[in-house]
């Protein structure tokens, strides 16, 4: 986790009694190729549950090159990649980061987008 932000909020989301924050990140092609092979889903670093069971699901987007990312993750997640074709029995999946200020070429896969600001007071 060498993003300073990611560490923030997966802090401050532990020490509440009403969440859990767990990390997954997208496999390289040599464990995508073994969770494929072996017909595990993809899971938590934290707990090995799979990405289905949890609540919400949310991804960075820090630059436009991680887009294929979010549908990698998705399938090995056996979560269906458009968020029309999702029920209430799934993870909410939202996005957020420098690439949600123009959301449009993900929209159909991640609903809704976090934006956060930070403001400094003078």
């Amino acid at each position: 986790m060498s993003h300073q932000g990611l560490k923030i909020i997966y802090n401050i989301l532990n020490q509440e009694d009403d969440f859990l924050a767990e990390r997954v990140y997208a496999p390289d092609i040599d464990m995508e190729r073994l969770l494929r092979e072996r017909g595990l889903p993809l899971f938590s670093l934290e707990s090995k549950r799979p990405l289905s069971d949890f609540d919400m699901l949310g991804i960075t987007l820090p630059y436009e090159l991680c887009y294929t990312n979010i549908l990698t993750i998705l399938d090995l997640a056996a979560i269906p990649f458009y968020s029309r074709e999702r029920d209430d029995s799934q993870p909410l999946i939202v996005g957020g980061g420098p690439c949600a200020f123009h959301p449009e070429p993900v929209a159909d896969f991640l609903m809704p987008f976090c934006l956060a600001t930070a403001r400094r007071r003078c």
